[in-house]
């Protein structure tokens, strides 16, 4: 959001509202790590309100940086993100479950072009939340692409299990065709697991924090074959 804004102080367990908003000179810093892609769909996406967050966007545009998780308008997110790597072309998901500090119902209602949504089954535009993922599966399956990637941020903080709703969660990504599903938020190292063909990455831990408390510091590398 700029330094205009202010830049994060807080962190986890000191009891103060955690708003992220970090310098720009972290997208290039992401790039020259040898980072070629990122995701913008988490629950940090609203932090610095919707200025922010198309902010974002303009600064990893400016560096280079290839993105996908949050979009400014339905075109953008209509736009099937294909990342090619040694001649394989990847296709990459991008979905979130919450939003800090908003209603996953009143965002998906106002903004339904900012992100995309992995609904809990009670929420009541389940069904139709679902079909908008089925669709883009859709997509994927008709382009070029040779793998489906899903980038998707779930898992209780610093519990070394999976839950139930990744459980879900990685069940239907596998049904509906996804050959890699990577996830994250527990900020833990969480097993690997096959659903049928299905390399599911729960959880690499953190690769950059802080927070050291329940392993927060600790940090698995997955190479992918």
């Amino acid at each position: 959001a700029g330094e205009k804004d202010g830049y994060s102080t807080s962190n986890f367990g000191d009891g103060l509202p955690l708003y992220l908003n970090f310098p720009d000179e972290f997208a290039q810093a992401v790039k020259d790590s040898g980072i070629d892609f990122v995701t913008t769909a988490n629950n940090h996406l609203l932090d610095m309100g919707v200025d922010g967050a198309m902010r974002t966007l303009d600064v990893l545009d400016a560096v280079g940086l290839q993105h996908n998780g949050s979009y400014r308008d339905p075109a953008e997110k209509d736009t099937l993100t294909i990342v090619e790597a040694d001649g394989v072309k990847i296709a990459v998901l991008s979905y979130t479950n919450a939003i800090n500090y908003y209603e996953l119902e009143k965002v998906a209602a106002d903004m339904p072009h900012l992100t995309s949504f992995m609904p809990r089954t009670d929420n009541s535009n389940y069904d139709a939340l679902v079909a908008e993922i089925e669709a883009d599966f859709a997509q994927a399956k008709a382009s070029d692409a040779d793998v489906i990637l899903v980038m998707a941020p779930m898992g209780t903080q610093f519990k070394t299990k999976t839950n139930s709703f990744q459980e879900h969660w990685n069940e239907l990504f596998a049904e509906l065709g996804a050959d890699i599903v990577l996830g994250d938020h527990a900020h833990i190292v969480q097993p690997m697991e096959y659903i049928g063909d299905t390399l599911v990455i729960n959880c690499p831990g953190n690769f950059a924090n802080s927070y050291i408390a329940y392993d927060g510091d600790a940090t698995a590398i997955a190479e992918i074959y």
